[in-house]
């Protein structure tokens, strides 16, 4: 027998191997149903070996042995919890949500919608999220990405306390001043002006988040974003590299300008606010647009025009504020900074419809409106016949020339071109009623307030309409007159220089012009195309009507024919509704000017149109090469036509989508058209219609 015991143990240790590992006992912790950690499922004897949302304790109260489980985190301060969750009397983390049932609940700025969120504890339920941004950081059109999620406002009202960090997705500010688990995680106690503390990961939120990676940071808060681009804009081509743009911000009432590559991509950094922007401490992103700066400076911006020359780019616009004529430039290259300055202005209200254009030399010159002047102007500077009346309503079309490619303020020279007297509004500096008696009783005027008399039903009521009359004394008498606001002026008013376009063959500047007057007995206004030439000298060669058949001469374009050095104009015909266009070889009388689109719809549809109120002549590389981008107002049509010949043909609207076409103009870059022009358009914000006008740039190719 003890044979037999020592050669069993003799077996048994030929049969072991001490390289191997000791077989590990199975831990109870592997037996427990649910909630144990699955990446530690030994038993524990305190919470530094378990992961992130666990703690070690007995999986139930009969238990004797303690396991990693998944618990709610515990907490002394919401610095202790996952972004979007609070501290509770418990001292136990809670998620903050908003619930909702359908994408409304979320909002009405569409920028958040309704998701099937996992909890753990509670299974799946609905909550508010913002949609992710695209890869480029693209979001729809009125939402700005904001670290990584597209939001159609400012998160958390665009600040948080010290020591506080904003959680978009519930638009709250987190206490996160003193995390236990150290300063690294805590949010800075301040940020530069426009940034906000906020979390590195938008999408390691609530309960489900991994708290050690979380981190509060400075992030850049969403760039200014304007509702009101597009008006009073053009276009320029930087020949086979870019293509810019000037327009006017009638939000903020800034100058801006916009350059795009020859695909049509927006360039970075653009569009950049060139003049207007008040110095202060942004509110809203310092990259974007206005430095993100919204207090209001002057209005600023408005009639601009941009040209391209060399490496140059030139602007010019209208200083409504203080009633000047303003011009900036800088280099085409990038990183380049503006040089702004007024040119005119000092005792005149003057740089309306503004036009700027580069001579053979480089050298730029502008064309412009004069709206009134002051006491100080010297209205012998007018050619005669002088205007005698009021100088704040000497009006006049002018022209000023830089003396280099690289102007300064005091580098310009002026002319003027001709004025005329703008007939003096009714109730002029009037400070009593104004009122409209009736043309027998001589039209509105300013006069005194009345009581009594007619003004006075029987019974004692009054025998005036409160919403559309005043009493007033007229010829002695109480009388009912009709209210009437003096601000009622016609919009486009009487005056030489209206609506300027300037071009230039070599040194030699061609001007076209609407003057607007009334005739000898006629009882409405009229307008007639004028073109000028000017020498190089600054000498006025020539003065010629170009076109006085009926009411006429609306928004010139005024080019030079590469293949032939002819000058040409577009202008819109009010009488007959028609889009014209003249040609010569200078600026000549009795032309008959070609009709580019009379405005009538198809044979016997009885449709027409007012078309050309604004338009853009585009000559291509080819001789005979003309185009001309225009709107139809009446449709909102952004529209095309090519000359065949001597004949013009409509092609298919480049642009019919909503009202569009506004302030058009065009360029062409080999054989791609590009219309730059205005959307007017309004959108509902809370029920509530705000504008939502922009600047689009429209390709084609050219056919």
């Amino acid at each position: 027998m003890r044979l037999l015991f020592v050669l069993a143990i003799c077996a048994s240790a030929v049969a072991c191997d001490c390289n191997k590992s000791p077989i590990k006992p199975r831990s109870a912790c592997e037996d427990v149903p649910m909630g144990v950690d699955p990446s530690f499922k030994d038993e524990c004897t305190d919470s530094s070996v378990c992961s992130d949302h666990y703690n070690c304790q007995r999986p139930n109260r009969d238990a004797v042995v303690q396991c990693c489980m998944f618990a709610d985190r515990k907490c002394t301060t919401e610095a202790d919890c996952c972004p979007g969750q609070t501290c509770t009397e418990r001292k136990e983390c809670f998620d903050k949500v908003l619930n909702c049932t359908v994408d409304t609940d979320c909002g009405d700025r569409g920028d958040r919608f309704c998701e099937d969120w996992n909890d753990p504890n509670i299974g799946t339920e609905k909550r508010c999220r913002f949609h992710t941004c695209g890869q480029l950081g693209e979001c729809p059109a009125g939402q700005a990405c904001f670290n990584g999620e597209c939001m159609a406002d400012l998160p958390c009202e665009g600040s948080c306390e010290s020591g506080k960090g904003c959680v978009p997705t519930i638009n709250r500010c987190q206490d996160y001043s003193m995390p236990t688990r150290g300063t690294t995680a805590s949010c800075p106690m301040t940020c530069n002006a426009g940034f906000i503390a906020t979390f590195d990961d938008a999408r390691n939120i609530w309960d489900t988040c991994t708290l050690p990676t979380v981190k509060c940071v400075c992030e850049e808060l969403p760039g200014l974003r304007s509702e009101d681009l597009g008006r009073f804009s053009a276009l320029a081509v930087d020949p086979g590299k870019a293509l810019w743009a000037s327009t006017y911000d009638g939000q903020f009432g800034d100058l801006a300008v916009y350059k795009w590559d020859l695909t049509g991509r927006l360039a970075a950094g653009f569009p950049q606010y060139v003049d207007g922007v008040p110095s202060g401490a942004p509110k809203y992103g310092p990259s974007g647009a206005r430095g993100g700066v919204v207090e209001p400076g002057d209005d600023i911006g408005r009639y601009t025009d941009i040209a391209v020359h060399g490496d140059k780019v030139y602007v010019s616009y209208y200083d409504a504020t203080n009633g000047n004529l303003r011009f900036a430039w800088r280099s085409t290259a990038d990183g380049s900074t503006w040089s702004t300055m007024r040119v005119d202005g000092e005792t005149t209200d003057t740089g309306l419809y503004t036009s700027v254009a580069v001579d053979s030399d480089g050298k730029p010159g502008i064309t412009y409106f004069q709206k009134g002047a002051d006491a100080a102007f010297d209205a012998t500077v007018c050619p005669a016949p002088a205007p005698t009346g009021p100088k704040a309503f000497i009006t006049a079309v002018k022209y000023a020339k830089a003396g280099s490619a690289t102007p300064t303020a005091t580098d310009w020279t002026f002319r003027v071109i001709a004025c005329q007297d703008r007939p003096v509004p009714a109730c002029n500096n009037c400070s009593n009623v104004c009122a409209d008696p009736g043309a027998m009783s001589g039209g509105p005027q300013c006069l005194m307030a009345g009581s009594g008399g007619a003004c006075v039903a029987d019974g004692g009521a009054s025998a005036c309409d409160s919403n559309t009359e005043v009493c007033v004394v007229v010829g002695g008498q109480p009388r009912c007159a009709d209210k009437y606001n003096p601000s009622n002026l016609q919009d486009i008013p009487e005056g030489a220089g209206l609506m300027t376009s300037l071009a230039f063959n070599g040194r030699e500047a061609f001007i076209a012009y609407m003057h607007r007057f009334k005739p000898a007995m006629a009882t409405v206004a009229k307008g007639e195309l004028i073109g000028v030439q000017i020498d190089p000298a600054g000498a006025v060669r020539s003065r010629t009507v170009l076109d006085a058949s009926g009411d006429t001469g609306y928004f010139p374009d005024v080019k030079i024919n590469p293949t032939n050095q002819n000058v040409s104009v577009t202008y819109h015909d009010f009488s007959s509704k028609a889009l014209k266009y003249y040609a010569a070889p200078g600026w000549m009388a009795n032309q008959t000017p070609e009709i580019v689109d009379p405005g009538t719809g198809p044979a016997n549809s009885g449709e027409a149109s007012w078309v050309g109120t604004d338009s853009a002549i585009i000559y291509g590389a080819a001789a005979g090469q003309i185009y001309v981008v225009y709107q139809d107002p009446t449709k909102g049509d952004l529209k095309l036509a090519k000359r065949v010949g001597t004949n013009w043909v409509v092609q298919p609207s480049i642009m019919t989508m909503g009202a569009v076409g506004f302030f058009a103009d065009g360029v062409i870059e080999g054989n791609k058209l590009f219309a730059s022009h205005a959307r007017i358009h309004a959108r509902l914000i809370a029920g509530e219609p705000h504008v939502d006008n922009a600047l689009l740039l429209s390709p084609v190719d050219a056919p």
